[in-house]
């Protein structure tokens, strides 16, 4: 069984990561797998962070990324992989999902990028991990992961598009953006699109 942390780096001492806690107890992932949850601010020291994150001996170590510690992560992770080189590392939310395939090119110490909504394919992944079910990375959609070196795969199984209209956007120029986005991918691409519209 891999021991597996889920690590956020919130902007305050007094904030807390409620993504890690729901994660971790999402159809009680916590009592099947080996969890363990770590909060940390972007205001303590890269050095610290990657040494108690080394104290854990993690196999996998998960972030949480936002517009606010995403800077720091990507300051963080090869410290990180230089001290664990076997660790997978990875990355989930809004900072990193929509170009993750970019993302993973610009941060060679990550492995991989959680898409969109975590819960069901965060499962998998552990599932994965610690039964071989599913077989393969492949079959869990959500996820872009490095294959191998400079290989990148993105699933686009389950890619949703969050498209937040302005009251200065027209509704007419939300709905061609999106249709250039959908013919813009390989034929073969199942995609579902969720539209959400402010007034």
């Amino acid at each position: 069984m891999k021991k597996i942390v889920l690590a956020a780096l919130n902007a305050k001492y007094i904030h807390s990561n409620l993504a890690l806690r729901y994660l971790s107890r999402f159809q009680d992932n916590y009592k099947k797998h080996d969890i363990i949850t770590r909060e940390f601010t972007i205001n303590q020291r890269p050095d610290f962070i990657v040494e108690e994150l080394f104290r854990l001996q993690p196999d996998v170590v998960l972030f949480s990324a936002y517009i606010w510690n995403v800077e720091t992560l990507r300051q963080l992770c090869p410290l990180l992989k230089k001290v664990m080189p076997d660790c997978i590392i990875g990355f989930g939310g809004p900072e990193v999902s929509y170009e993750s395939e970019a993302f993973l090119k610009e941060n060679p110490s990550v492995d991989l990028v959680q898409r969109g909504e975590g819960e069901i394919s965060f499962t998998k992944l552990l599932e994965h991990w610690d039964t071989g079910v599913p077989a393969s990375l492949e079959e869990i959609g959500s996820l872009t992961f490095r294959k191998e070196v400079r290989s990148f795969l993105p699933c686009r199984k389950n890619l949703w598009i969050w498209h937040f209209c302005h009251s200065l956007m027209k509704r007419t120029s939300v709905i061609s953006r999106i249709r250039s986005f959908i013919t813009s991918l390989p034929g073969d691409a199942p995609i579902s699109v969720a539209i959400a519209c402010l007034p």
